[in-house]
């Protein structure tokens, strides 16, 4: 469950003894600064499931050409099962190099796709998880829950807080 927590202030014109107020201008009259706080719980009801898919080969351009391969593999196996309609294209690509420092020499390249996955059904997420390790991705190395009204919950905990 997450929780959507907003402090708000507002100024209030009442009375209050004009030395205790901060020195940058004269106030025209006395103030007190009043503070509140709104709470809204939020129900997750999207899973956004990060997958790394990697390659290593001999070459930059080899790395990178089987990286596209593995990630054309993960997107079309996730969508033939129908188990992730919500695929990103890659939000990040890479590729480095890998070196032996003791030996001073270039051990070979890797290349790196990050795919993200908004999935809104957690029961699948085991699934879409195994289907993308067996189409090809390396690592999961993070699942975040969301809330798509957490937008308006804010403003609402804004007017809360008010």
């Amino acid at each position: 469950m997450r929780r959507v927590h907003l402090l708000g202030s507002a100024l209030l014109l009442l009375a209050y003894p004009r030395h205790h107020l901060p020195a940058q201008e004269p106030a025209s009259g006395p103030v007190i600064v009043a503070t509140g706080r709104g709470e809204v719980r939020l129900p997750p009801d999207v899973a956004i499931v990060h997958l790394v898919i990697a390659a290593r080969a001999s070459t930059a351009t080899a790395a990178a050409t089987e990286t596209a391969r593995r990630v054309r593999a993960v997107t079309d196996t996730l969508r033939h099962w129908s188990l992730a309609p919500e695929i990103t294209a890659p939000v990040a690509f890479e590729v480095h190099t890998n070196e032996a420092y003791a030996e001073a020499r270039l051990v070979d390249y890797e290349a790196k796709a990050v795919l993200t996955v908004r999935v809104r059904e957690f029961a699948r997420l085991a699934a879409i998880v195994d289907g993308a390790l067996a189409a090809g991705a390396t690592t999961v190395p993070s699942i975040r829950f969301e809330s798509d009204t957490a937008d308006a919950a804010r403003m609402h905990a804004f007017g809360r807080a008010y």
